[in-house]
């Protein structure tokens, strides 16, 4: 039992050595962020009528948008019963031109989701930002249109009920608890 004990110390010592982190961004570092976004990848997702973004590098990589769904990487991207297309050179061209601006945008995230409306109106996007922390999940919501209910209220989300700070017009940072 007393190594059992000196085990999970050890274990609960190097993740916070390694670098678990529960506090969100600094308002200075989501200001900075969302700035970036805003002025590298939002105007290609909004170009290009981006509903969905992933990146995980040569294991699974997804887009969809108005050319079509489509996954590309090893067996673990996507499902059997899934129907994505291959990248071909076009896919691969607005793929890679989303990754070249979240790269410029300096910004840790890999994913996105978005909502384009009628007439191919941006309404919103959700970048989740890649994080140290086990205990809360931190996106930034893009909403120039307000179609997204916040719940604006004070304290920690609960499971289910994530938060919403505003970090300035169009922006909101959302802290969910991490599943």
């Amino acid at each position: 039992m007393r190594k059992l004990g000196i085990g999970v110390v050890a274990l609960f010592a190097s993740a916070t050595l390694v670098g678990c982190n529960d506090k969100a961004p600094s308002l200075e570092t989501q200001a900075a962020e969302v700035a970036q976004l805003e002025t590298h990848v939002v105007p290609v997702v909004d170009e290009l009528d981006v509903t969905f973004y992933l990146d995980e590098g040569k294991s699974c990589n997804g887009i969809i948008y108005p050319a079509g769904e489509f996954r590309d990487g090893d067996y673990s991207c996507g499902s059997v019963t899934e129907n994505y297309g291959k990248f071909d050179a076009k896919v691969r061209t607005d793929f890679d031109r989303i990754r070249t601006a979240i790269e410029k945008s300096g910004v840790p995230t890999h994913r996105f989701d978005a909502s384009v409306g009628s007439g191919g109106v941006l309404r919103e996007v959700t970048f989740p930002r890649e994080d140290g922390s086990w205990q809360w999940n931190w996106s930034y919501l893009y909403d120039p249109t307000d179609s997204v209910t916040k719940d604006r209220r004070s304290g920690e989300p609960t499971m289910g009920s994530p938060t919403y700070t505003e970090i300035g017009k169009k922006w909101w940072l959302v802290t969910a608890v991490d599943d």
